[in-house]
């Protein structure tokens, strides 16, 4: 069985001015939700081919049909929404093939996607029926491309990426350049994943426990640029982020756990570039040449963007997050992740701390959330929320197993992560440390 869900996505053109349509996901889609995007969804058990998957996704979301029919597209639409009709077979000219992108390992959702190009046909509109979809519009590609460098438009990377390869040319040209494009891309170890101007995603593997496997670095700024994080140990890794990284300013750490640093060193030597980090994350960094320290309130200006750091320890000492104000951009690092929860362990991080660190981003206005582990998310509040109540119910369990006369840390392991494998239960061992020393302190044991 694949690994990918196989999935189709189309380029819907409006032939009189090469307008193209686009979607707005809604925010509680667990792939890609609150992004800007192409219309499309993955292949049905009743699809046919991936064909009739684009073509049935197109008028499922949009209203456009490629195909004939005697009944009102509406009704049929509602019919065919409602499981009691079917697409009516397209003719194959109506949709061109425009190649293949599989979503990168670092995500936990993972597809196959075909795409397509398509023309509106004479006489029909495209309008989206709220529901997975939030809205859609046409656009001419130029006016969606500045909007979302003005941070107007949260276009998805792929579509981002979409619109400005077939900007400057025709809608009969997309499929032929879309194909060899992206014929291109299936052979690069690194895929360009833009999710904000000046902010470009490198997810590496990074050799830590799944899901958290793949460490997300960013290279950040529209003139001079910054990488954060230099994580992988591995090798070939490392060769790929230095070819990526070539060019960059600095390289900034945002804590000094392994997965964050194992190419820091050599990133710095072989690119010549100074390495940044706080304090605190320094002097756990032995042989490690750090060249600047930097804390909370300073001000990073890259270009057009503008970091504030902010100093949230908790998961580790001297942790760093950045807030970007003008696009509203939180790179978290390790304070939360869209993947798994994170380990707070007793010999260098701090439970009650971690927790006024969530406390304190919760104030931000965040539009786009980017962690070190797991995709971005347009909800970030959502996320640090689910993150606090996570740790008051863990906390509440343990109050309750203590009360029980539970007190050695393995029975209590047992008692809170039932069913869990040898290795989750000595990660476990350490949150419910911490989560001791915490309620020790605060003289509730």
């Amino acid at each position: 069985m694949s690994e990918f869900a196989l999935a189709a996505s189309v380029l819907l053109a409006r032939p009189s001015d090469d307008a193209i349509f686009l979607v707005h996901r809604s925010a509680s889609l667990r792939f890609m939700g609150g992004f800007v995007a192409l219309p499309g969804g993955k292949v049905d058990p009743a699809d046919t081919d991936i064909r009739y998957c684009a073509a049935r996704e197109l008028f499922e979301e949009t209203g456009v049909l490629l195909g004939n029919t005697t009944v009102n597209p509406s009704d049929l639409r509602r019919a065919v929404l409602a499981g009691q009709a079917k697409v009516p077979d397209i003719a194959e000219e109506l949709l061109q093939p425009a190649g293949r992108l599989i979503t990168p390992p670092f995500s936990p959702m993972r597809f196959d996607t075909s795409f397509f190009v398509a023309l509106l046909p004479p006489g029909q509109i495209a309008e989206v029926w709220p529901g997975e979809l939030d809205s859609g519009e046409w656009w001419h590609i130029r006016d969606a491309l500045n909007a979302w460098k003005r941070g107007e438009l949260l276009l998805s990377p792929p579509t981002y990426s979409i619109l400005e390869l077939i900007s400057d040319h025709r809608s009969h040209d997309w499929a032929g350049l879309l194909q060899r494009e992206l014929d291109l891309v299936a052979t690069r170890r690194v895929p360009p994943i833009w999710f904000s101007p000046g902010v470009r995603m490198i997810p590496l593997d990074c050799a830590g426990l799944p899901p958290t496997q793949f460490m997300n670095s960013f290279i950040v700024g529209t003139g001079p640029r910054i990488l954060f994080d230099a994580g992988p140990a591995d090798p070939g890794e490392q060769e790929a982020l230095l070819e990526e990284a070539a060019g960059v300013q600095g390289v900034i750490l945002t804590h000094h756990h392994p997965d964050h640093v194992g190419a820091a060193q050599r990133v710095r030597d072989e690119l010549g570039i100074p390495v940044w980090s706080h304090f605190d994350a320094a002097g756990r960094l032995p042989g490690l040449t750090i060249d600047r320290f930097i804390d909370d309130g300073t001000i990073l200006s890259l270009g057009e963007l503008e970091l504030h750091v902010l100093h949230t320890p908790g998961h580790a000492a001297g942790h760093l997050a950045f807030w970007e104000p003008k696009h509203r951009l939180l790179f978290a690092s390790d304070l939360v992740s869209t993947v798994s929860s994170l380990i707070i362990a007793p010999d260098d991080g701090d439970l009650a701390t971690y927790i006024a660190s969530l406390h304190r981003i919760q104030e931000l206005p965040v539009r786009l959330l980017l962690p070190s582990h797991g995709p971005p998310t347009t909800r970030g509040h959502a996320l640090i929320n689910r993150t606090l109540e996570h740790r008051a119910r863990r906390e509440e369990q343990l109050l309750v197993a203590l009360a029980a006369g539970k007190r050695d840390i393995r029975e209590l392991a047992l008692e809170l992560y039932r069913g869990s494998t040898e290795e989750t239960l000595r990660l476990a061992e350490l949150q419910i440390e911490s989560g001791l020393i915490k309620l020790r302190r605060e003289g509730r044991l």
